[in-house]
């Protein structure tokens, strides 16, 4: 489990990790500390998308419009974010 955590952290074309296994085996704890590993995410703080300010392919119409017209963006960090699905 742990190998193909880091495995993924490294290059993440491999596409995810699917943890399986019983309860109190430790899943949700090694994928959750997994992400303190990870640096901050940088965007436009007053995005709804949380925008990143590098990567303007990415970039949702209001923030493109914005740039273009030469606004200060104000800029924010925020954690990497651990999502769990349902199942």
């Amino acid at each position: 489990m742990r190998l193909a955590l880091l495995l993924n952290a490294i290059d993440p074309s491999i596409g995810g990790v699917v943890l399986c296994g019983k309860r109190g085996t430790g899943k949700s704890t090694m994928a959750r500390a997994l992400t303190t590993l990870f640096p901050p995410i940088t965007g436009i703080a007053d995005c709804p998308y949380f925008c990143d300010p590098a990567t303007f392919q990415w970039m949702c119409a209001t923030c493109l419009l914005r740039i273009e017209r030469g606004e200060q963006i104000p800029l924010a960090t925020r954690p990497v974010p651990f999502v769990k699905l349902p199942l």
